[in-house]
């Protein structure tokens, strides 16, 4: 990264991922702790992006996380791939069209997915942890040059 700005942007978008990831224990946490409102309003705030079954839910402080298994793997790896875009930014995959790097990332997931809906096969928790690293840390990669365009002049690249 070249400037401070870039720097700056570079850790603010690594803050908004480690809480926005870090938050889906919020609400078991908060609910060990006897805080049950709190944690009724931790959990709301994820519903508008996950379904939020218990059954399909990571465990954590003895009950379930914010999110299912796939959007916790899909946060999660999404906060590893901005972590890391540093280190591995000058490979090659970068240069690649960012429409065919974001079809990659997302096809796996989508695969599960219609598959579960379908009832053709049901996947479970393994294979939706596992398309949910995929597409996180693919989207966490890609997200962090565009991030940085944004304060990069003149749209020098990243």
């Amino acid at each position: 990264m070249k400037s401070r700005k870039e720097q700056a942007a570079y850790f603010a978008l690594l803050g908004i991922s480690i809480v926005f990831a870090g938050g889906i224990f919020a609400a078991p946490y908060l609910l060990e702790q006897g805080h049950h409102s709190a944690a009724a309003v931790a959990r709301l705030i994820y519903s508008p992006v996950c379904h939020q079954l218990p059954e399909r839910s990571f465990a954590a402080f003895g009950g379930p996380v914010s999110v299912c298994t796939r959007c916790a793997s899909i946060y999660i790896a999404f906060t590893a791939g901005v972590i890391l875009y540093p280190f591995l930014r000058k490979l090659r995959v970068f240069r690649a069209s960012p429409y065919i790097l974001l079809a990659a990332a997302a096809i796996p997931p989508a695969v599960d997915w219609a598959l579960n809906l379908t009832g053709l096969v049901s996947t479970g928790p393994w294979m939706q942890t596992a398309t949910g690293v995929w597409a996180g840390a693919f989207i966490g990669a890609l997200i962090v040059p565009a991030w940085l365009s944004i304060f990069t002049p003149h749209g020098d690249p990243v």
